[in-house]
């Protein structure tokens, strides 16, 4: 258990420590005793500096409310011997000064382990089935709010599934992300995943291209393989599928119930076995009111449904989910060890991000370019 006001340091240990640990956080001394009256943690990492309470009276109410403790650590920005004294007094076996490494912390844990019930690394993964690294990144999806947590839970559920898969979300928010999750998770995913943009296709061409066509069919006509076709025994995944024209869906309708596609100029049927997942960032429902879409397609597209908050809703994954792109790049960059400054990490917290997560990986990526050195401060983070 993180208690700690600061999320940057439980984005940074919730991405560095798994597979062994997984992380609780508590942000602050309320909601940690409320926390730890329910769990049972082995390490209780505690800040001397909460905004409701001094660390070291949480401290001394914890060992109160249980025989058994789990070992405590207290960290602070201030090398303070009284300070330090005070806490081992009240129970800490150790001390952290900001700003810490995580092979600090690493080497702390491990130093306490025969503190823990003679727990050893693998063992106490082994009693965390869930893991940290799954929780928080499964399927390139990451976060930790509740709504992350609830797509990656129907992602198991949906994937082994068979019925069409509808997605739907503000652009940028990972819909194509979660198709491909969808597709490795079914029986399909020695198959193709075919995606396609349905706002991308000339509607005079929109047919031919999912279904393909005969020699001959029309004006420089060739035998073609349609894009159904190529998704055989797969997977196809039309994108913002709202942009298809109203003369498509109608045989999309008839392939989705038939299984079987009739290639332009073509008079005979091929059987195909075909998964489609769409994905759109519209209001179909709005867009049947106007005529632009069929409801029965909608009806046949939307067995399964799974819509991706915007992230301006689900703030409490920015700070994860920009560490965890700073720790992508510093795998690149070795040399480096890029960190946010609160102020940086509080502008990206008070934005309202029309772009979603591809505007926040833009931004960093611009903030990471433009540092001089390996801490990025507020004047780097820029949105235009």
């Amino acid at each position: 258990m993180l208690v700690d006001d600061e999320p940057r340091d439980h984005a940074i240990l919730n991405l560095t420590l798994p597979p062994y640990f997984e992380l609780y956080s508590c942000y602050t001394g309320q909601e940690a005793l409320s926390a730890y009256e329910q769990k049972t943690p082995h390490f209780v990492l505690l800040d001397v500096d909460l905004p409701d309470i001094n660390g070291i009276e949480l401290l001394k109410l914890f060992r109160r409310n249980k025989t058994e403790n789990p070992v405590f650590i207290m960290v602070s920005g201030y090398d303070d011997p009284e300070i330090i004294v005070e806490a081992v007094k009240s129970g800490a076996a150790d001390y952290l000064v900001k700003p810490y490494s995580v092979e600090t912390v690493k080497r702390m844990l491990e130093k306490y382990m025969h503190h823990t019930r003679q727990l050893s690394f693998p063992s106490l993964a082994a009693e965390s089935p869930s893991s940290t690294v799954q929780d928080i990144e499964e399927f390139g999806l990451i976060g930790k709010s509740e709504a992350m947590r609830r797509i990656r839970g129907q992602i198991h559920r949906f994937g082994p599934a068979e019925g069409t898969v509808l997605i739907t979300g503000e652009s940028g928010t990972g819909k194509e992300l979660i198709a491909r999750a969808i597709h490795q998770t079914s029986r399909r995913k020695e198959g193709p995943l075919i995606a396609v943009n349905c706002g991308a296709i000339p509607e005079t061409i929109f047919e031919t291209e999912l279904f393909g066509s005969q020699q001959g069919a029309y004006t420089d006509a060739t035998t073609r393989m349609g894009l159904f076709e190529s998704a055989n025994h797969g997977t196809l995944f039309l994108d913002e599928v709202g942009e298809m024209p109203l003369q498509v869906q109608v045989k999309l309708l008839r392939v989705l119930e038939e299984q079987e596609i009739r290639p332009v100029g073509s008079s005979r049927g091929k059987k195909i076995d075909v998964r489609v997942i769409s994905a759109t960032n519209q209001d179909l429902s709005t867009a049947i009111e106007m005529g632009r879409f069929r409801r029965d397609l909608y009806y046949r597209l939307n067995v399964f449904r799974i819509t991706i908050p915007p992230l301006r809703e689900r703030k409490e994954d920015i700070p994860l989910l920009a560490y965890y792109l700073l720790h992508t790049q510093n795998r690149s960059l070795p040399a480096t060890n890029l960190c946010l400054k609160d102020q940086a990490l509080k502008k990206l917290l008070d934005h309202p991000w029309p772009g979603n997560v591809r505007e926040l990986k833009n931004v960093l990526e611009r903030a990471i370019y433009l540092a001089e050195t390996p801490d990025i401060g507020p004047e780097l983070i820029n949105f235009y």
